[in-house]
């Protein structure tokens, strides 16, 4: 006997949306939302809903972002170990272990694993050799989105949500609120991105 097909109404049915971000080398913050249930069609590889053709538009990986580090000009100190000393003081101090890198016999070393920091003194775990070099370098990070994506960050999401950025400048969430959107398909410049730009994300460098 055929089982009897019900019928859920529009007001009951589970909504699912496609939104994402993407920020350009102009600095602007692009938003993108796709609702599903408007027949819009979404082809990540095709370049819908967006204009980047020949491409598959979603990170490969959760990193969304590129991680970068150079060393400051003039910002380095040397040390030479004797087999017993494990503690290295620096002249300028930084906020934390992550604003510096440090290198034995010019091999990076790892924080936590090889050596700690803690007010301006660096300390090793097991004392670097007789003769060795000890280099203890202040450094700069960059933060750059990756050039082969095109959506920086996304989620596919049940539900009727909103997100944007509120007069406070607080990135929001909004759900089962409608809030008027100015669409701009077709004027972005999403398709220029160059990945050599250092304003196509967040910067950071340490405060010394």
């Amino acid at each position: 006997m055929a089982q009897p097909g019900f019928i859920v109404p529009e007001g009951q049915q589970t909504k699912e949306g496609f939104n994402a971000l993407r920020r350009t080398t102009a600095g602007c913050l692009y938003y993108t939302k796709v609702d599903k249930d408007t027949g819009t069609s979404v082809d990540f590889d095709g370049g819908n809903p967006t204009d980047k053709n020949g491409n598959t538009q979603l990170p490969s990986s959760e990193n969304y972002v590129d991680e970068t580090i150079s060393l400051q000009t003039g910002g380095t100190q040397y040390f030479t170990g004797d087999g017993s000393t494990t503690e290295f003081t620096l002249t300028v101090p930084v906020l934390d272990g992550t604003r510096i890198a440090v290198f034995l016999n010019g091999t990076k070393q790892n924080i936590n694993e090889i050596w700690t920091y803690s007010s301006g003194v660096v300390t090793f775990k097991v004392a670097p050799f007789n003769g060795s070099q000890v280099a203890i370098g202040r450094v700069d990070k960059q933060y750059k989105n990756n050039s082969t994506d095109f959506y920086h960050q996304y989620v596919f999401e049940s539900g009727e949500a909103t997100y944007f950025i509120d007069d406070n400048g607080y990135f929001v969430k909004r759900e089962n609120v409608e809030r008027g959107l100015t669409g701009i398909l077709g004027t972005d410049d999403f398709s220029t991105f160059e990945s050599t730009s250092t304003v196509n994300s967040t910067s950071w460098q340490s405060n010394v």
